[in-house]
Protein backbone atom coordinates (compact mmCIF):
# COMPACT_ATOMS: atom_id res chain seq x y z
CA UNK A 1 0.00 0.00 0.00
CA UNK A 2 2.84 2.34 0.65
CA UNK A 3 3.86 1.94 -2.96
CA UNK A 4 0.39 2.91 -4.18
CA UNK A 5 0.30 5.96 -1.91
CA UNK A 6 3.69 7.10 -3.16
CA UNK A 7 2.54 6.67 -6.76
CA UNK A 8 -0.58 8.74 -6.12
CA UNK A 9 1.46 11.38 -4.33
CA UNK A 10 3.97 11.54 -7.18
CA UNK A 11 1.12 11.79 -9.69
CA UNK A 12 -0.47 14.67 -7.79
CA UNK A 13 2.83 16.50 -7.51
CA UNK A 14 3.48 16.11 -11.24
CA UNK A 15 0.00 17.37 -12.01
CA UNK A 16 0.46 20.42 -9.74
CA UNK A 17 3.80 21.29 -11.38
CA UNK A 18 2.29 20.99 -14.87
CA UNK A 19 -0.63 23.25 -13.95
CA UNK A 20 1.75 25.85 -12.45
CA UNK A 21 3.94 25.86 -15.56
CA UNK A 22 0.88 26.18 -17.82
CA UNK A 23 -0.48 29.08 -15.76
CA UNK A 24 2.90 30.85 -15.83
CA UNK A 25 3.21 30.45 -19.61
CA UNK A 26 -0.35 31.71 -20.12
CA UNK A 27 0.26 34.75 -17.89
CA UNK A 28 3.50 35.56 -19.72
CA UNK A 29 1.83 35.30 -23.13
CA UNK A 30 -1.07 37.47 -21.97
CA UNK A 31 1.27 40.14 -20.59
CA UNK A 32 3.28 40.20 -23.82
CA UNK A 33 0.14 40.50 -25.96
CA UNK A 34 -1.21 43.28 -23.74
CA UNK A 35 2.06 45.24 -23.94
CA UNK A 36 2.11 44.86 -27.74
CA UNK A 37 -1.49 46.05 -28.03
CA UNK A 38 -0.76 49.06 -25.81
CA UNK A 39 2.29 49.94 -27.88
CA UNK A 40 0.29 49.87 -31.11
CA UNK A 41 -2.59 51.83 -29.59
CA UNK A 42 -0.27 54.49 -28.20
CA UNK A 43 1.44 54.95 -31.56
CA UNK A 44 4.83 53.82 -30.31
CA UNK A 45 5.10 50.65 -32.29
CA UNK A 46 8.73 49.92 -33.12
CA UNK A 47 9.86 52.65 -30.71
CA UNK A 48 8.48 55.40 -32.97
CA UNK A 49 11.04 54.73 -35.69
CA UNK A 50 10.32 54.37 -39.36
CA UNK A 51 8.72 56.35 -42.19
CA UNK A 52 5.48 57.03 -40.35
CA UNK A 53 6.97 59.16 -37.60
CA UNK A 54 9.30 61.09 -39.95
CA UNK A 55 6.50 62.03 -42.32
CA UNK A 56 4.24 62.98 -39.43
CA UNK A 57 6.92 65.19 -37.91
CA UNK A 58 7.56 66.87 -41.27
CA UNK A 59 3.86 67.52 -41.80
CA UNK A 60 3.56 68.96 -38.31
CA UNK A 61 6.46 71.34 -38.98
CA UNK A 62 4.86 72.42 -42.26
CA UNK A 63 1.51 73.05 -40.59
CA UNK A 64 3.02 75.11 -37.76
CA UNK A 65 5.29 77.00 -40.15
CA UNK A 66 2.32 77.81 -42.37
CA UNK A 67 0.24 79.02 -39.43
CA UNK A 68 3.04 81.25 -38.17
CA UNK A 69 3.66 82.68 -41.66
CA UNK A 70 -0.07 83.30 -42.08
CA UNK A 71 -0.20 85.14 -38.75
CA UNK A 72 2.77 87.34 -39.64
CA UNK A 73 1.27 88.13 -43.04
CA UNK A 74 -2.10 89.00 -41.49
CA UNK A 75 -0.56 91.32 -38.90
CA UNK A 76 1.55 93.05 -41.56
CA UNK A 77 -1.44 93.39 -43.88
CA UNK A 78 -3.72 94.82 -41.20
CA UNK A 79 -1.20 97.29 -39.79
CA UNK A 80 0.25 98.53 -43.07
CA UNK A 81 -2.20 101.41 -43.58
CA UNK A 82 -2.46 102.48 -39.94
CA UNK A 83 0.96 104.15 -39.64
CA UNK A 84 1.70 107.86 -40.01
CA UNK A 85 1.11 109.22 -43.48
CA UNK A 86 4.31 109.47 -45.43
CA UNK A 87 4.91 112.81 -47.08
CA UNK A 88 4.74 112.82 -50.82
CA UNK A 89 7.88 114.18 -52.36
CA UNK A 90 7.34 116.56 -55.23
CA UNK A 91 10.17 117.83 -57.33
CA UNK A 92 10.64 121.55 -57.10
CA UNK A 93 11.49 123.57 -60.13
CA UNK A 94 14.71 125.62 -60.05
CA UNK A 95 12.62 128.81 -59.67
CA UNK A 96 10.77 127.34 -56.67
CA UNK A 97 14.06 126.39 -55.04
CA UNK A 98 15.40 129.89 -55.63
CA UNK A 99 12.25 131.46 -54.18
CA UNK A 100 12.37 129.20 -51.14
CA UNK A 101 16.05 129.97 -50.45
CA UNK A 102 15.41 133.71 -50.74
CA UNK A 103 12.38 133.49 -48.45
CA UNK A 104 14.34 131.57 -45.80
CA UNK A 105 17.20 134.07 -45.90
CA UNK A 106 19.82 131.77 -47.39
CA UNK A 107 20.62 134.28 -50.15
CA UNK A 108 20.53 138.08 -50.41
CA UNK A 109 18.30 140.13 -52.72
CA UNK A 110 21.23 140.73 -55.11
CA UNK A 111 22.04 137.00 -55.28
CA UNK A 112 18.35 136.25 -55.83
CA UNK A 113 18.05 138.79 -58.66
CA UNK A 114 21.21 137.50 -60.38
CA UNK A 115 20.19 133.85 -60.08
CA UNK A 116 16.70 134.68 -61.38
CA UNK A 117 18.16 136.42 -64.43
CA UNK A 118 20.41 133.41 -65.10
CA UNK A 119 17.47 131.04 -64.81
CA UNK A 120 15.40 133.15 -67.18
CA UNK A 121 18.26 133.19 -69.69
CA UNK A 122 19.34 136.81 -69.38
CA UNK A 123 22.74 138.21 -68.50
CA UNK A 124 23.32 140.75 -65.74
CA UNK A 125 23.12 143.54 -68.33
CA UNK A 126 19.64 142.47 -69.40
CA UNK A 127 20.57 141.00 -72.80
CA UNK A 128 19.68 137.38 -73.62
CA UNK A 129 22.45 134.86 -73.12
CA UNK A 130 23.63 132.46 -75.81
CA UNK A 131 21.75 129.60 -74.07
CA UNK A 132 18.37 131.22 -74.70
CA UNK A 133 18.90 131.72 -78.46
CA UNK A 134 19.41 128.00 -78.97
CA UNK A 135 22.67 128.15 -80.69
Amino acid sequence: MVGAAEAIHASLMLRAETETETETETETETETETEAEEAVMMGWYNNGAGWGSGVGMLLMLLVWGGLIALGIWAVARLTRGSGPAQPTTTLESPRQILDRRFASGDITAEQYAEARRVLEGRSSTGTPTSNSTGG
